[in-house]
């Protein structure tokens, strides 16, 4: 859940709210920096980034910021890491839940690199939420996973399920996704993946 209430007066006062289709999210979690960037680790695979939908001036500033957030989460549906950063901004401010802050294009994509090694996930359930001067966006969603490989710092990976509530909150600026914040409840997914490991 969100850390910080004035966050969620901020958003709450003006939002415009959307419902989507199901799509896969590759990478959320708790995990520590410095992975390898995709296109130089074999061992993590590469998609080719999905066609981007034209964002055209005829749409409002909160209509455009709701597209840009579709296609970010499009990408995650894609498992495409670089259409992701794509629509980052080059000093993207990147909040790992209950972790860092890390800034910075290149060090979101060795996040995500790294995560692909970890966890297999997808999205449904999702609302997209943006403010009436499209400067800040929100998506919340329920995310259903699988554990495929130890993380440090965390339990024995065995392949366990998990399912749990999470969300990401976005600024955006000049077009591009500026900040990405992620939330979610980390014991709950512990207790999740410590139960399935001993109910396997």
């Amino acid at each position: 859940m969100p850390s910080n209430p004035n966050e969620i007066h901020r958003l709450i006062g003006d939002l415009q709210m959307t419902a989507m289709g199901r799509v896969s999210f590759a990478a959320i979690g708790h995990l520590r920096q410095n992975a390898p960037p995709c296109h130089h680790d074999d061992t993590v695979p590469c998609h080719e980034p999905p066609a981007k939908r034209p964002i055209t001036k005829d749409l409002s500033v909160p209509e455009r910021t709701r597209t840009l957030i579709s296609d970010y989460l499009e990408a995650f549906n894609a498992g495409s890491s670089e259409a992701m950063v794509a629509l980052l901004h080059e000093d993207v401010v990147h909040d790992i839940n209950q972790g860092g802050r890390e800034i910075g294009r290149e060090k979101f994509r060795w996040f995500n690199a790294m995560m692909a090694q970890h966890y297999r996930e997808e999205l449904s359930d999702i609302v997209i939420m943006v403010s009436a001067d499209g400067h800040h966006g929100a998506a919340e969603f329920t995310v259903k996973g699988s554990y495929l490989k130890t993380a440090e710092g965390l339990p024995a990976a065995r392949g366990q399920t998990y399912s749990l509530s999470a969300g990401i909150f976005f600024e955006v600026d000049d077009g591009q996704i500026s900040r990405v914040t992620t939330c979610y409840n980390l014991q709950d997914w512990i207790a999740q993946i410590e139960k399935d490991g001993r109910d396997g």
